[in-house]
């Protein structure tokens, strides 16, 4: 197509979404043939759940491709393996019946579900991107274990490449994106006439808001030291993949464009090649060839924002 030419995106049918998918399968099982992190046994030690099982509260997100949903309540479990199916491996029933239990604490959701949103089967790339994102956020999730990078508790009982798969992940209350505006409020009531009156509680409340964005700041650079030392580079860090949960613990999720980086790979100014654009915008590597901790420019910015705020970084 010429660039003079007018992109129009191709609707997802019954026809071609067998298609789609099979061409994502393949794309993702060659990243696997080269992955030296990859591990199929660690991607069936979780358990399965069919969407029939429990019960979809609020829509919490929507990205590019997916959309998260809250799960309001798991059915009665009484079989390991989903729907009466046999377990795949020992402890299946007793993880699916711990998550049936445990799915609402002190009446709050612990789980979400994120799966291939129906926008996104307007347009037929998108669809098959989507599809291999998924399925390559479930494999990182697998492997990539921190306290401080979401958690994968259960997969849906199909492969991957099939019409509704989804992951389970932890639920999240809250982003940086919009936790930002409420540290700056916070803050000015903090700097008021009252407060200034009672000087030394006025103090300890600005301490207690510095000290709150440091330790959101270390949990951050402890997950992204933890992906790079596996070789993994996230490429889409920003306040809106910064995530909080229930006990106000950070969190960074959305996995989908994480990538593995591999020794025969890199060039010998210690570059690598990768794909320009990859992520958003405003926080991107723009350069095609990067040094592997370069990626620690949207890191910084991340940070920046942290301590500063968004109106610090809105030019």
């Amino acid at each position: 197509m010429s660039d003079d030419e007018e992109y129009v995106p191709i609707m997802v049918t019954k026809q071609n979404a067998k298609i789609l998918r099979s061409e994502a399968k393949k794309r993702v099982e060659a990243l696997s043939d080269e992955s030296i992190l990859f591990d199929a046994q660690k991607e069936n030690r979780f358990p399965r759940l069919n969407q029939s099982e429990f019960y979809l509260g609020s829509l919490l997100g929507q990205g590019g491709f997916c959309v998260v949903h809250e799960i309001s309540a798991i059915k009665q479990i009484d079989s390991d393996g989903p729907c009466g199916k046999a377990a795949r491996y020992p402890e299946e029933g007793e993880d699916r019946r711990f998550m049936r239990d445990k799915c609402i604490r002190n009446g709050d959701a612990r789980y979400a579900i994120k799966k291939l949103g129906e926008e996104v089967k307007e347009d037929a790339y998108l669809y098959m991107k989507g599809v291999m994102d998924l399925a390559t956020e479930a494999k990182f999730l697998a492997v990539v274990e921190n306290p401080h990078i979401i958690r994968m508790r259960a997969v849906a009982d199909c492969d991957p490449y099939e019409e509704g798969f989804f992951i389970v992940l932890d639920r999240l209350y809250d982003t940086l994106e919009s936790r930002l505006p409420k540290w700056k409020a916070s803050e000015k009531e903090s700097k008021g006439f009252m407060s200034r009156i009672f000087c030394a509680r006025r103090k300890s409340k600005l301490n207690q808001q510095v000290v709150r964005r440091l330790v959101v700041a270390h949990d951050l650079c402890c997950a992204m030291l933890h992906m790079h030392n596996l070789s993994v580079i996230y490429r889409d860090l920003k306040p809106e993949n910064i995530g909080f949960d229930v006990r106000g613990d950070v969190k960074i999720f959305d996995l989908g464009l994480a990538k593995e980086l591999h020794d025969e790979d890199k060039n010998p100014d210690g570059t690598y090649n990768l794909t320009g654009l990859t992520g958003s915008l405003r926080y991107m590597v723009r350069a095609h060839h990067i040094i592997f901790f370069f990626i620690v420019c949207s890191t910084k910015i991340s940070l920046f924002l942290c301590y500063s705020g968004p109106r610090s970084c809105s030019s």
